[in-house]
């Protein structure tokens, strides 16, 4: 029995092959790796594997495919040697009776009876949970507490996911997942796939059921792998979130473009999912057009286009400031409507240990009534790894990925100055979005956002942030947030 990670939803997947996978693996590599970050490698190969399989058929393989099959056998090999000695190593371990090592085991007992591979590959079954644990302190003008409410301090669960993702039959990948935390509902629930024929294989992927809509790079990355505790305003009030309904999208072979397009209606109403439309038709385009350092370097742009049919005739946008316990400090209020398009451009670099990301987002609101409302909003992001890390990138989505240290934070004092760190980032933020236009007077914010982010591992992290948010004509509101975070 070995542990499996799907990697089509990229939320649970490590960096791809595509941007460096064999880069992680290389012998060079300065650090010790996890049995999670083994397994996902191995998995990924296998998949390699599959898929090369199920490509040649019955035919006879080409010289190139023959050498492929063979140094794809050879690379899990090996890896699979590598796991065992780690696991030997965790087995003499058995006797330490230390906080860490019971950890340690009661870790590897979970793995155990999480993770299923039945008639070799027919049926891969993972589950786990996902969480986020935050702390809130925060404290706002007079006006903007008498008419909005006040910060709701304290701890909290701002995300609590249980999870069950595989893969089927080899050749279509599943996922569920439901949240416990504060915005508590089924996030995803679908089936992924190409393997229909080969002319599905060699031009389209497909999903069907609840899903991110491909929209904005600030939504679509999963907050797991975000610079912030929370999203950007724009992304935040305008993107969508999750729907029901199908999608097409660029098959997995692509290296510098992605494109994806769905057919959605109202998947049910957080938060988290704004605006939600009776029919939408969602689209968005990616591309690398620059690369540098070997390929570790790049310019990432995009452009995602949504037109939608509001529920009952009506559409609101509401923003808050970066933080999830504040009150709505903009909003609209209910504006009648039987249409609204959102058109988002993005933009990101990544060179070494720096990186940059930002967005414009426009919603433009059929509103005749109201005068055809506009409402705009951008942010820019920049952060910079002081640990040498860089930002990982997930090709075949057009998004950030997780985060590997260089090296694992083994305990201890981590200010010593031979303590085993882990990864240190620190991230800045202007973000603005403005909900007043034509006869809607929704308020105009802008916030400025600090962050200082402790990588533990691949898998656990801390994060703070400073949030400096102004109202327009109200005043401003200072938070202070704390989260650990926590994704096997």
């Amino acid at each position: 029995m070995w542990a499996w990670a799907c990697t089509t939803p990229r939320e649970g997947s490590a960096q791809e092959d595509r941007t460096g996978r064999e880069e992680a693996s290389s012998d060079a590599a300065p650090r010790i790796r996890t049995h999670a970050e083994l397994s996902r490698e191995i998995d990924f190969r296998r998949r390699d594997l599959e898929e090369l399989d199920v490509d040649i058929g019955d035919r006879r393989m080409t010289p190139a495919e023959l050498d492929r099959r063979r140094a794809l056998t050879l690379e899990i090999r090996e890896l699979e040697a590598e796991r065992a000695r780690l696991e030997q190593a965790e087995a003499v371990a058995a006797n330490d009776d230390s906080a860490g090592a019971r950890w340690s085991r009661f870790r590897a007992a979970f793995r155990d009876i999480t993770s299923w591979d039945l008639r070799d590959g027919i049926f891969r079954f993972r589950i786990g949970v996902r969480t986020q644990l935050d702390a809130t302190y925060g404290v706002e003008a007079d006006a903007i507490e008498n008419v909005r409410g006040s910060i709701d301090n304290g701890l909290r669960l701002r995300r609590a996911r249980v999870f069950a993702k595989g893969r089927l039959l080899r050749a279509m990948d599943f996922w569920v997942e439901f949240d416990v935390g504060e915005d508590a509902g089924l996030k995803h629930a679908y089936v992924d796939g190409a393997r229909l024929n080969n002319w599905v294989s060699d031009h389209f992927r497909w999903r069907i059921g609840k899903f991110q809509e491909p929209f904005s790079i600030g939504r679509m990355t999963s907050s797991n792998y975000a610079g912030f505790l929370e999203r950007g305003l724009p992304a935040d009030t305008f993107a969508p979130g999750r729907n029901v309904g199908f999608m097409l999208r660029h098959p997995e072979n692509n290296d510098r473009l992605t494109w994806s397009a769905s057919l959605t209606t109202d998947g049910g109403s957080t938060a988290d999912n704004p605006n939600n439309s009776e029919l939408t038709l969602t689209g968005r385009v990616t591309g690398l057009p620059l690369l540098f350092d070997d390929g570790n370097g790049f310019v990432h742009v995009g452009l995602s286009v949504s037109n939608r049919r509001p529920t009952d005739d009506d559409i609101q946008y509401q923003a808050r400031p970066e933080a999830r316990s504040a009150p709505v400090y903009a909003d609209t209020g209910r504006i009648a409507s039987d249409r609204a398009r959102l058109l988002g451009v993005e933009l990101a670099v990544v060179r070494g240990s720096y990186w940059l990301q930002s967005e414009w987002i426009r919603a433009a609101v059929d509103a005749p009534a109201a005068g055809d409302p506009q409402f705009t909003g951008g942010y820019l992001e920049v952060g910079r790894f002081l640990t040498g890390e860089q930002r990982a990138y997930d090709r075949a989505e057009g998004t950030f990925d997780r985060a590997t240290p260089n090296v694992v934070y083994r305990g201890g004092n981590p200010f010593r100055s031979n303590a085993r760190l882990g990864a240190v980032e620190v991230t800045a933020r202007y973000s603005t979005v403005d909900l007043t236009d034509a006869s809607i007077s929704g308020g105009t914010m802008r916030d400025v956002t600090l962050g200082l982010n402790w990588y533990l591992n691949s898998e656990s992290r801390m994060m703070l942030n400073y949030v400096h948010s102004r109202l327009h004509g109200a005043g401003d509101a200072d938070i202070v947030l704390l989260r650990f975070q926590y994704n096997p």
